[in-house]
């Protein structure tokens, strides 16, 4: 069988059709890549990670040494440790196809190669998967794609895009009866599921539309109409459930959408509008994800299957690879390049070169029920940039930074209400959540915690504990045994995320529904905010969280609120329990050192570590988890409201500035004014129905129904960050006004410019000045190239108002530049 591989396997003649070409790529093709498992760095065209693609290609040959010491002798099955049986030993071998398709799908690729003085027949290890998994009498057969929610139709997805990717080398020199046999294992997709499996059943029509195979009629458009119903915005859709926002937009459905619009002809205005409407949105959601990697590569840790690592790269490199042009080629290997070698560095690979499952290396606690010996193979989609060839732009463009390279930012994700602050000599990249959410008590931890740190990850529940840190909960008997509830109501802006939502009683079921449930209403605020991170700015101050709780009818509440967690090694602390300002400090010593400070500005009464939680408290990537706590006294009826400031670092630090620092918070009853020693300030109202209101920050003058507005002032250049707002002036008269309803908007004001992010139609005053003023706008988010160079430039007399509607566009905010004169 190895050797009709190795006969089938030499490759397409040249599309130039020149006799001669085709004679020399058979020959390169047919002579052995060494593939280096420790390429020198290039440091000059990868200044941020000094990868090249040798280091790639060093990543595959080590897969490719871990698949084949742990593969079946038919080869379409593996035997990892624990995983020899169906499914799992099905994904295992299937889930090595998309780097095996990746290198076949690039005549620059050779069959075989040689690793660690191993030489290795790519073709032939895809050709024994394919063939021998869909043939009935192989022993390795995988058994037929059944009805409902079989692992089969997720496998089948990768099937489907290997066949389309290698056509020309794999496919076309396969025998008439090898074709029939994967076509019949591979059967059309016809009752349509949800959620990301759509996307799967998505692809696996389009390979055979691709073949000219049978599909059902309107079976794919069926699936197609289902996963654009949970688009929600900035390039994302929920993954099924109506909140549910995670990775899988990066793992499955943006790849699976580019798959369909670039793997088949579009015909008709019907399908080329929804194909250009998906490009869109996976340039939405591109642009997007430059602010979710912190330097070192690594992401928020929100979400399941989070085991599957660099596979948050496969929406990037699907793109790339169809050709798009929705990030520069350098930011995208920069995004690429970190995350890969960050998980290489950390573990990914054991001894003997097998995927440990985790995230950081063997993390049991990382893995939901799904995720098998194998499963964890998935993060082979990362891999898909080997199909490119070495003069590609992505290979040979210089290295472009990150925003989290050029220093510390706020980001807003409106739709999805995701906050994303970076403090590079603090926290790293913190996910401020409010609006992911779900249903199911086991992903409680993953999508229901109100901050995810990249460095710090979180605590899980055990034995019927809930930890609280991240999070503010009542607990009225102190059992924490109840989970909130999803977000009622959400709004994000740069430097704001608030949410709305209850927690049920401590009570037993039967009690319990007859109580009503507690109310939390929470913000988290910071007072340095910059719309580009290319600005020198001084970080981040410590964030302030205000928050109300209201207490069920008749009945009284005991809040809690908690921070970040941190591993619990060697523990060092520190505190104070003065009711009128509870502190605490924590800093932990090894592998993952860190430290945390959270204190009471008004309302809190108690601190400690792990306050009140008898319970097991067990991290995430393992061992004990321990957090802050801040906590009340005694129960409480009636509304109550307090504040918190917490700082945390992946280093010690002295609390005692930070302390000294803290800014005073006012509440004059939902209402919470905060001031900050750098004169920043800000308001927020955290009542669930907002009013018409008037309010004065300094120089600025707000009008609307407000749910927050801040004002800050650094280098002569003030910003203004507001929610729900109609009008703004300063001293020099208006600014700016609202044109179609209250919007939402974080500016910098200087005397002949302003530059403001917005998500509605403004009218902009454009005052007595001298010369000509000129508005440009484009849409936000990073995509490497020129924040203007896509820009819409409208010029005018620098008289009277200006007005700005941009048309309709994936992004929920567009960035504007006013200069006059």
């Amino acid at each position: 069988m190895c050797s009709l591989a190795v006969a089938l396997a030499c490759g397409p003649a040249s599309p130039s059709g020149n006799e001669q070409a085709t004679a020399d790529l058979r020959q390169d093709r047919a002579t052995p890549q060494v593939i280096a498992l420790d390429p020198p760095e290039d440091r000059a065209r990868s200044p941020h990670t000094g990868w090249t693609r040798a280091h790639y290609e060093a990543v595959f040959g080590r897969l490719l040494l871990g698949f084949v010491a742990n593969r079946s002798p038919a080869g379409a099955r593996t035997r990892y440790a624990g995983g020899e049986k169906l499914p799992a030993s099905m994904e295992g071998a299937i889930r090595m196809l998309p780097a095996l398709g990746a290198w076949l799908a690039c005549a620059c690729n050779p069959d075989r190669v040689v690793v660690a003085g191993n030489e290795l027949d790519v073709a032939a290890l895809a050709r024994d998967i394919v063939v021998n998994g869909t043939d009935p009498r192989s022993p390795d057969y995988w058994y037929p794609i059944g009805e409902g929610w079989t692992q089969r139709k997720v496998e089948a997805a990768s099937v489907a895009a290997f066949l389309v990717q290698t056509r020309a080398r794999m496919w076309d020199r396969w025998g008439p009866f090898e074709r029939a046999r994967v076509m019949a294992w591979l059967r059309a997709a016809e009752v349509p599921l949800a959620a990301n499996w759509l996307g799967f059943q998505i692809a696996r029509n389009t390979a055979r539309i691709a073949f000219e195979q049978p599909v059902p009629r309107g079976a794919l458009e069926r699936q197609l109409d289902l996963l654009e119903r949970d688009y929600v915005g900035d390039g994302f859709y929920s993954d099924g459930a109506p909140h549910r926002f995670d990775w899988y937009n990066a793992f499955v459905i943006h790849p699976e959408l580019t798959f369909w619009r670039t793997a088949i002809e579009h015909e008709g205005a019907p399908e080329q509008a929804r194909a250009q409407r998906v490009a869109a949105r996976t340039q939405a959601f591109l642009a997007q994800l430059p602010y979710l990697f912190d330097s070192q590569g690594r992401v928020p840790p929100i979400g399941r299957s989070l085991a599957y690592r660099s596979a948050v790269l496969a929406a990037l490199h699907s793109s790339v690879v169809a050709g798009d042009d929705f990030v520069e080629p350098g930011l995208a290997r920069r995004m690429s390049s970190g995350n890969l070698r960050f998980h290489v560095d950390a573990g990914m690979f054991d001894a003997n070169e097998v995927l440990t499952r985790g995230h950081h290396g063997e993390q049991p606690r990382v893995l939901e029920n799904y995720v098998r010996p194998g499963s964890q193979y998935f993060m082979t989609r990362a891999l898909a940039v080997l199909a490119l060839p070495p003069d590609h732009e992505f290979w040979t463009a210089p290295e472009q930074p990150l925003p989290a390279d050029l220093g510390d930012f706020v980001h807003a994700i409106p739709a999805i209400g995701w906050m994303v602050e970076h403090d590079r000599d603090g926290a790293g990249l913190v996910l401020h959540n409010v609006g992911s959410s779900t249903r199911k008590a086991s992903y409680h931890d993953r999508y229901k915690k109100l901050s995810y740190a990249a460095t710090t990850w979180f605590a899980s529940e055990t034995e019927g504990a809930r930890p609280y840190d991240a999070t503010i909960v009542t607990a009225l008997d102190q059992r924490f045994e109840m989970r909130r509830s999803g977000a009622y109501a959400f709004e994000v802006a740069p430097g704001f995320a608030w949410s709305r939502y209850a927690v049920p009683p401590e009570q037993s079921s039967e009690q319990r529904a007859k109580l009503p449930a507690d109310w939390i209403s929470s913000a988290m605020l910071s007072s340095s905010v910059s719309l580009d991170p290319a600005d020198v700015s001084p970080g981040p101050s410590p964030s302030v969280r205000v928050s109300c709780v209201y207490p069920g009818l008749d009945a009284a509440a005991r809040p809690y609120e908690g921070s970040l967690a941190l591993r619990e090694h060697a523990v060092i602390e520190r505190g104070q329990t003065d009711t009128s300002a509870p502190w605490w400090y924590v800093q932990t010593t090894g592998e993952d050192a860190g430290a945390v400070l959270l204190a009471g500005l008004e309302g809190w009464t108690r601190a400690g570590p792990r306050l009140d939680f008898a319970g097991p408290a067990r991290h995430v990537l393992g061992g004990e988890a321990v957090w802050i706590g801040l906590g009340v006294e005694q129960p409480h009826t009636g509304s109550r409201c307090f504040a918190s400031l917490q700082q945390v670092s992946t280093q010690p630090f002295d609390p005692a500035p930070v302390l000294a620092a803290a800014p005073t918070v006012e509440f004059e009853a939902t209402r919470a004014t905060v001031s900050w020693a750098n004169g920043a300030l800000a308001w927020v109202d955290l009542a669930r129905v907002l009013d018409e209101r008037s309010l004065e920050l300094g120089p600025v003058e707000l009008t609307g129904p407000l749910r927050m507005a801040s004002s800050s002032e650094r280098d002569g250049v003030r910003t203004i960050v507001a929610h729900s707002l109609r009008t703004l002036a300063d001293e020099r008269g208006p600014l700016l006004q609202a044109t179609n309803g209250p919007v939402t908007l974080a500016c910098q004001i200087q005397p002949q410019r302003l530059r403001c992010e917005i998500d509605g139609p403004v009218s902009v005053q454009l005052g007595p000045a001298a010369g000509p003023a000129t508005l440009r706008w484009w849409p936000s988010g990073w995509t490497g190239a020129p924040s203007n160079s896509d820009a819409q430039t409208v010029t005018a007399e620098a008289t009277g108002w200006l007005p700005l509607d941009p048309p309709p566009h994936e992004a929920t905010t567009v960035m504007f530049e006013l200069t006059v004169g």
